[in-house]
């Protein structure tokens, strides 16, 4: 895919869709990526730095993004995408390799190395399930997006 999109971990809906981004905040992430071109056929791959919900929804623990991490790591190299797209702090910090205010990490292209040595950028935003509690973060993200849609215009190979 020419996107990768990677959310914290799987809510109720994704659970029983066995899918990522289901529900309320997938088919915002929908409705985003439609406004910059990026609609259902788009090359793009969804997926969660954990694999399974965890208990009672909460934030995933450390032990947690580190044990399902090199599943991650690992779908990236076999995937090889063009860019990828940290939606929300846990994603960035797991892609990124270091914690940080998702403030601080937005608004600037980010560079990840995969197994094999490949770079790929990252642009990091706001999670949609974000973005339904707090709408002021809104431009944020319609910002982050047009950074996203930027990297086609600079010949990126993950060019919308």
């Amino acid at each position: 895919p020419r996107w990768m999109f990677i959310g914290e971990a799987p809510g109720e809906f994704d659970e029983s869709a066995g899918r990522p981004f289901q529900g309320r905040a997938g088919e915002l992430l929908q409705a985003m990526l439609a406004s910059i071109g990026l609609d259902a056929s788009a090359p793009a791959y969804f997926a969660n730095v954990l694999k399974c919900r965890p208990v009672n929804n909460r934030s995933p623990e450390p032990e947690e993004v580190a044990a399902c991490l090199p599943h991650l790591r690992r779908q990236i190299t076999l995937l090889q995408p063009g860019c990828l797209v940290a939606l929300g702090r846990v994603s960035a910090a797991a892609l990124l390799g270091h914690e940080g205010e998702l403030d601080d990490l937005r608004g600037q292209v980010h560079q990840y190395v995969d197994e094999a040595g490949r770079s790929i950028p990252v642009v990091v935003t706001h999670h949609p399930a974000a973005l339904l509690l707090h709408w002021q973060f809104k431009a944020d993200a319609w910002r982050d997006l047009n950074l996203l849609r930027s990297l086609g215009a600079q010949g990126s190979p993950g060019a919308v």
